[in-house]
């Protein structure tokens, strides 16, 4: 497993243009990676913008380090394995997770229909959301250790539909507890949520600061 960043040139036409269309970073990280399922989020740190991403082969990413990076930085990869192997029962980790908080909901008496998808869109319920999952994913959190620090309704158009696409991104920070490390490695893999080809689901973590 590795992971990967790229810092972004705002300035640049290509990537205002993938900030505002998400489905152009989809296809330029498809293009790079050749099919392969990759975990993606967009962070913004100290005003810089960067491209994060959680992939099982280590992929040449001079494509959109062109298309859309910073010319005066080179992006990096960094070997993922080493920090699964620290991963134990038991132990906080700081998190950072851009996730798409829905709930479904049936419109119709028979309980076999599959529900119409709605976003969480009270901080509250977004934060129940994220407990209620957490231990299907292997760890878990309390009321006073996270909190949701950013959300945007995120709108765009695939070239071959009209229709749009609209998700919810909500990002969440703090400190969770591994309660099933086989799971939480495999959640660091495979993402969490709805959403995954268009940057969310990716749940990166560090160690605390002690």
């Amino acid at each position: 497993m590795y992971l990967s960043r790229v810092e972004l040139d705002i300035t640049n036409r290509n990537t205002l243009k993938a900030l505002s269309n998400r489905n152009c970073f989809h296809a330029a990280i498809a293009y790079c990676f050749q099919g392969e399922k990759v975990l993606w989020r967009l962070d913004c740190v100290k005003s810089k913008y960067y491209l994060l991403l959680v992939s099982r082969t280590k992929a040449d990413l001079s494509h959109m380090q062109k298309e859309f990076g910073n010319s005066d930085t080179a992006f990096e990869s960094l070997d993922y394995t080493t920090l699964f192997s620290r991963i134990t029962e038991g132990q906080d980790w700081h998190f950072r997770l851009a996730a798409n908080p829905v709930k479904s909901c049936k419109t119709g008496e028979n309980s076999k229909e599959r529900g119409k998808t709605h976003a969480h869109v009270t901080v509250h319920h977004q934060q129940e959301w994220l407990k209620t999952r957490a231990p299907k994913y292997g760890f878990s959190v309390s009321d006073d250790n996270f909190k949701v620090v950013a959300s945007e309704w995120i709108t765009f158009k695939k070239r071959e539909s009209k229709n749009k696409i609209i998700l919810l991104s909500v990002v969440f920070e703090g400190k969770l507890t591994v309660t099933d490390p086989s799971l939480f490695k495999q959640a660091l893999q495979e993402g969490i949520g709805k959403g995954k080809a268009y940057g969310l689901g990716m749940i990166s973590v560090a160690r605390p600061k002690i």
